[in-house]
Formats: C-alpha cells, structure tokens, sequence
C-alpha cells in the first residue's frame, strides 16, 4: 500500500513537469530553433545547380576518399556531379556572388555566391567550371536557378564535372562548418 502511495504520489508530481517540458518544446519548435537545422534549410530550400532535367552522375562523395590523382587518402569537401561538358550551372539559391576565378590546381575556374536564409548564412562553391564561361560577376546578386557558369574539366580535374560545396558561415563570414550537400540530390 505504501509502494502504490509512493508512485501515485510521483506521477502526480511528474505530470505538470512533463506538461511544462512539452510546452517549452513546442514554443522552441515553433520558433524553429529545435525542428529548422542547417541541413533541413538547405534540403528544403536549395534547388539543384542545374536543371532537373539534367542527367548527372555522383562520381565523388563528401568526405573521406582516395585522392583521384594523388591517390592518397584526403576529405573531399564537396561532392561531384559528372555533367556533359557544357551543362548549364545555375544558382542553388539567391545570394550575392563574393568571389569568382581560377585555381589552376585546384577548382579551376569557380564562383562562390553568399545566401542569407532563416537567419543564417551559407556560401555554396561551384567548381572546374568550363573556361571563361562563367557570366557572374563579383558583387551580382543573382536569383536562385540563375545562369553562372558551364560546367567544364579545369583545374584539378579528371573529366567533366562540377564540384559543388557547400558551408555554413558565421555572422562575420568566415567558415563555421562545411555541409555534405547530398540530401539536395535525392529523390
């Protein structure tokens, strides 16, 4: 008798923490800081950097892999898409083109564009485009499926195909983390 008093006595204390717990949940789920992350933001929001009828190929993942040149082990910061050479490349979303040009054993020719949504800002990396085609220039603010470039083999490259990153960045701009953009490309 004593046992059942004892867990009537806690449940009864219990259920009014458990509702206010609940209540918090769904104010901070509201306001978005517990159900809206980096990684929903973009899934549900950045488009594709070409269009959906593209056929494109995942030739490389984010993360650990063997250097397809050097064939040492190294984090790939992106993912590439194999693309026909040529493929039109457009913007994943608005944003403010930053820095544009040529790393010949890096990205090869690249444009970086800023996006400012939900009170965050993202920088997405578009990479071994083809030579000189980009059409964006430093401080355009473009819209998202916006024109930027073709995809090419420049720079640090095995065969056609754009290497595209994409980071989450502090309020001053500089890298907070990188965000493997997969969740883009599934179906």
């Amino acid at each position: 008798m004593e046992q059942l008093l004892k867990y009537k006595l806690v449940v009864v204390f219990s259920f009014p923490l458990i509702i206010v717990f609940i209540i918090i949940f769904l104010i901070m789920a509201v306001s978005g800081s517990v159900l809206s992350t980096p990684e929903l933001a973009i899934t549900n929001l950045f488009s594709k950097p070409f269009s959906n009828e593209t056929t494109y190929v995942i030739t490389s993942k984010y993360g650990e892999r063997l250097d397809p040149i050097t064939s040492e082990e190294s984090f790939h910061t992106g993912i590439d898409l194999g693309v026909v050479e040529g493929t039109e490349i457009l913007s994943s979303y608005e944003g403010k083109v930053i820095k544009t040009g040529y790393e010949e054993n890096g990205l090869g020719e690249y444009v970086k564009i800023e996006h400012n949504l939900e009170n965050q800002k993202y920088l997405t990396v578009y990479g071994h485009l083809k030579k000189d085609s980009t059409v964006v220039k430093v401080d355009d603010y473009v819209e998202q499926n916006t024109l930027i470039a073709l995809s090419g083999n420049t720079g640090k490259s095995t065969g056609p195909h754009l290497h595209y990153e994409i980071h989450l960045l502090k309020k001053d701009g500089s890298l907070d983390r990188r965000i493997d953009p997969i969740n883009i490309f599934s179906e």
